[in-house]
């Protein structure tokens, strides 16, 4: 809706690095690495959730690439909103030009088609819920 069109679109942002915003890891001198084994654990499982559906990451699991630590800082105490279709739409664009992306948030683009249109698509499989397990 229109006040999703108003927060912020993560894309236009610059990438930001690790050593940018220290709060997401637990040591903040280890922030320079950007890996997530030094993620604080809330923003570690942030970092899964978000790979396993709205990020389509796929391949080693332990950098932070692109635009997830721009994604990780919005979410900490008083970020930004952001714009989840935009973000999708960006992340979908990414995937079209670059062979070794991925689409997890196929099932939610489908799904906002469908709220949007009124039409229902028929389904031939159910996706399994996402079981994050602690590190």
């Amino acid at each position: 809706g229109s006040k999703d069109e108003q927060r912020d679109p993560i894309h236009v942002e610059q990438p930001l690095r690790g050593d940018q915003v220290p709060q997401l890891f637990f040591n903040p001198t280890l922030a320079n690495e950007g890996n997530t084994s030094t993620l604080q654990p809330c923003y570690y499982g942030l970092n899964r959730f978000f790979r396993s559906t709205i990020d389509a990451k796929k391949g080693d699991d332990t950098t932070l690439r692109h635009f997830v630590v721009n994604l990780l800082a919005h979410t900490l105490p008083g970020g930004r909103p952001f714009c989840i279709m935009d973000y999708m739409r960006n992340e979908l664009r990414r995937v079209m030009v670059g062979p070794n992306k991925h689409l997890p948030s196929a099932p939610y683009i489908k799904y906002m088609i469908e709220k949007v249109t009124k039409v229902t698509f028929p389904k031939d499989h159910k996706h399994a819920p996402l079981h994050l397990r602690p590190r």
